[in-house]
C-alpha cells in the first residue's frame, strides 16, 4: 500500500509541478562546438557561487562540481581527464543556475552509504530544444547534496532524452513538498 501510494503521489507531483523551459537565448549560448576549454572558463565565470532556489534555500557551486562536466565510461566516475570530457554537459552549463533558482520538481534521495546517512535533492526540468523539423525534449536532473550543517552543494547535472530513464532515476525518491 505505501508503494502504490508513494507512485500516486509521484505521479501527481510529476504532472502538477513540472518544471518546463525552452533551451533558446541564454540557454543555448552553448551550443554548437563547445570545447573542454570553453566548459571550464564558462562554468569558472558563469556558474560558480551561490544561488538561491524557490525555496529561499542557498546553494553553494564550488570546483568540485566542475568534475560533473566528465565522466570515465567504464566506472561512470566523475575522473577528470580530457578524454572524460563531455560536450553534452558543457553545453548544458546554463541549465544549472537556471533550473536551480525556477524549479519546484525537485525531488528527495535519502540512503544510508557505508553507515552514513545521506541526502540529495534531485531538481529537475523538461527542455524544450527548439530544433526542426521537431523540437527535441530533453529530462534534465540537478543533483545537490546536503553536507554538514545542512549545506547544501552542487554534485553533477545531466540530461537524458527517454522520459523512461528520467522516471527511473526519480522512482525511488520522494517529492521535497
Amino acid at each position: 500500500m505505501k508503494e502504490v501510494s508513494s507512485a500516486l503521489v509521484l505521479a501527481e507531483n510529476i504532472h502538477s509541478k513540472t518544471f518546463h523551459f525552452v533551451a533558446s537565448g541564454t540557454l543555448a549560448e552553448n551550443f554548437g562546438a563547445f570545447p573542454e576549454a570553453n566548459a571550464l572558463e564558462y562554468y569558472d565565470s558563469k556558474v560558480m557561487g551561490e544561488v538561491q532556489d524557490k525555496y529561499g534555500r542557498k546553494v553553494k557551486i564550488d570546483e568540485d562540481g566542475m568534475k560533473s562536466l566528465y565522466k570515465e565510461p567504464t566506472s561512470g566516475k566523475h575522473i577528470v581527464a580530457t578524454e572524460n570530457y563531455e560536450e553534452g554537459r558543457g553545453k548544458r552549463l546554463p541549465w544549472i543556475r537556471h533550473t536551480l533558482e525556477n524549479s519546484e520538481s525537485i525531488y528527495v534521495s535519502e540512503e544510508t552509504v557505508q553507515n552514513t546517512f545521506r541526502r540529495s535533492f534531485l531538481y529537475t526540468a523538461i527542455v524544450s530544444i527548439p530544433i526542426q523539423p521537431k523540437p527535441q525534449v530533453s529530462y534534465y536532473v540537478v543533483v545537490i547534496r546536503e553536507g554538514k550543517n545542512a549545506e547544501l552543494r552542487l554534485v553533477t547535472a545531466y540530461s537524458m532524452f527517454k522520459r523512461n530513464k528520467f522516471l527511473s532515476v526519480i522512482a525511488l525518491t520522494k517529492p521535497y513538498k
